[in-house]
């Protein structure tokens, strides 16, 4: 057995389970970053259709106080 093989074999297995993880990692940070964003996005547009709501529920008591009249 070689003894400088072996542990060229032994550093670069090691070398590539250290960049395996950091990729794998980096990936999980950047889609719970991805996945946070898409929280934020979707409570945006939630609460921009209830405003759209609330504006047209007056609009149509305006029409209503209107027609009434």
């Amino acid at each position: 057995m070689n003894p400088v093989g072996s542990m060229t074999g032994l550093v670069l297995t090691i070398g590539a389970s250290v960049f395996g993880f950091t990729v794998s990692t980096w990936g999980i940070k950047w889609n719970q970053k991805s996945i946070d964003e898409l929280a934020r996005l979707r409570q945006d547009a939630h609460d921009m259709a209830g405003k759209v709501a609330n504006c047209l529920q007056m609009l149509l008591e305006e029409v209503m106080d209107v027609l009434h009249q």
